[in-house]
């Protein structure tokens, strides 16, 4: 995007809303199913819905943390007739296309899929979680936003913020900073994330994500990885770069991977571990693209995917039972022992073994001062 303000509302570079709103003014579909901040207070935060112009888009955009689900926004869709573009993760896309098998509708009225790169889903313990840590109790949570941009800071170093419902105000945090947010250490995820081998929303059309490159991380408003699958989507693409509205560089394969070499990880190497280790105890688990084995990990990675699996286990009990007891730090005396354990071994150097053994606010108060030096 060549537009600074529509990247700095954006989580990334603000082109999968771009491509939304091109679909739209353009008349390709008549609307787009997508995730959508609830309207009014109470659970959920977020849901399906249909947007039917550019306004409601752009009002609605932004990455979702958060469980959802869109037969109701199926249903709204289908009444109010006309050709749509889904938005969603790769299961997503995936349950979309299974549909249109068997869905004459479907098939014929959702003309574009657009995927988006997906780590793993959350519940919503995830947004409760980090709400509380900016002073938001769980059951006073009107809204967050997972994405808020600092101009001065790079594109991973971003805020989250939480609005209170009683008093209508607003609190951000630092997301770096707060217990639970550091993706690897896979809070609040799904068992079922635990099996899936999707990256790149493989069944859709267009595939958008993050562009985790040094050479874009630099730049808070951010950029995107793209895969293009249709021909259709590539032109706009192209009539975009030509009118001067978006900018495009070519990326290699490697370098795409290399935008999302933790996640490959995890739907690869730790993959073939998880199931291997099912297979080792007896559990049933689901046929993949890789073999259950340990072959492809060294010690090193297969205690860290073990550690993962503990951690993503052990955050739900833990919240439940600090939301039990109206204390948060119940939460974080629970977690923090895996926590250490998982950081000291994915440290592969003395000074990374040294600050995993940092408390939780040592190793806030270490980043905040070298982030001040650079």
């Amino acid at each position: 995007m060549t537009s600074d303000e529509t990247r700095l509302g954006s989580s990334s570079g603000g082109l999968v809303s771009w491509i939304a709103c091109k679909l739209l003014a353009t008349g390709v579909v008549d609307g787009i199913i997508h995730v959508r901040s609830r309207v009014g207070s109470g659970e959920p935060l977020f849901e399906f819905g249909v947007s039917h112009t550019v306004e409601e888009v752009l009002a609605n955009r932004k990455s979702i943390y958060y469980p959802v689900e869109f037969s109701k926004a199926l249903e709204s869709a289908r009444s109010h007739g006309g050709r749509f573009a889904f938005i969603g993760i790769p299961c997503h896309v995936k349950a979309i296309r299974q549909l249109q098998q068997l869905d004459d509708w479907a098939k014929e009225h959702i003309a574009v899929t657009i995927g988006l790169v997906c780590g793993h889903m959350k519940s919503t313990g995830f947004a409760e979680s980090l709400a509380w840590q900016t002073g938001v109790e769980p059951h006073n949570l009107l809204s967050v936003d997972f994405r808020v941009k600092d101009p001065s800071a790079p594109a991973n170093r971003y805020k989250f913020s939480a609005t209170a419902a009683d008093t209508q105000q607003t609190h951000e945090r630092a997301n770096f900073g707060m217990l639970g947010a550091n993706w690897g250490h896979a809070f609040f995820q799904p068992n079922a994330c635990n099996y899936c081998d999707d990256i790149f929303a493989e069944c859709a059309d267009i595939s958008l994500g993050d562009a985790w490159l040094p050479r874009y991380q630099a730049d808070s408003l951010g950029h995107n990885v793209v895969v293009v699958r249709s021909s259709l989507l590539d032109s706009i693409l192209l009539r975009g770069q030509n009118a001067g509205e978006i900018v495009l560089d070519e990326l290699s394969a490697e370098e795409v991977i290399e935008t999302q070499a933790g996640n490959v990880r995890h739907r690869r190497i730790g993959l073939s571990v998880r199931t291997a280790d099912d297979n080792a105890r007896g559990r049933k688990h689901p046929t993949k693209r890789v073999e259950p084995t340990y072959a492809t990990a060294d010690s090193q990675r297969i205690e860290l995917v073990r550690l993962r699996r503990l951690s993503s286990s052990a955050s739900f009990g833990a919240f439940e039972e600090a939301k039990a007891k109206a204390d948060f730090s119940v939460f974080r005396r629970r977690m923090r022992p895996i926590i250490r354990r998982y950081d000291l071994a994915s440290a592969t150097e003395l000074s990374k073994k040294f600050f995993a053994l940092l408390s939780p606010r040592q190793q806030i108060a270490v980043r905040k001062f070298f982030y001040r030096l650079r």
